[in-house]
């Protein structure tokens, strides 16, 4: 009985951070899509800027990049540890 507990546990668990995980990907996506038609967008308008809005607009998009960069690299270092597991108990199912 308590495995068939712990069981189902660990399920719904799997689960829950599951579908978290895939709710955070599909929006992270959505706001990735928004930022690059936003860099479109001033790609098009910066020469009807001043220099002042320019520069704040360039500091921003760089910021973005950065934060970008670091979500990625965090992304990938978990996908690499997922994997690992997978491979080294693959008796868990994940």
């Amino acid at each position: 009985m308590f495995y068939n507990n712990l069981h189902q546990a660990f399920h719904h668990g799997k689960k829950t951070l599951g579908d978290l995980y895939n709710g955070a990907m599909k929006y992270a996506g959505q706001l990735d899509h928004a930022f690059n038609v936003g860099k479109r967008l001033y790609g098009a308008i910066h020469p009807l800027l001043g220099s002042g809005a320019n520069k704040a607009i360039m500091s921003g998009i760089q910021q973005i990049d950065e934060g970008r960069h670091a979500v990625v690299s965090h992304h990938n270092n978990i996908e690499n540890h997922l994997n690992r597991i997978r491979k080294t108990v693959p008796e868990i199912g994940l």
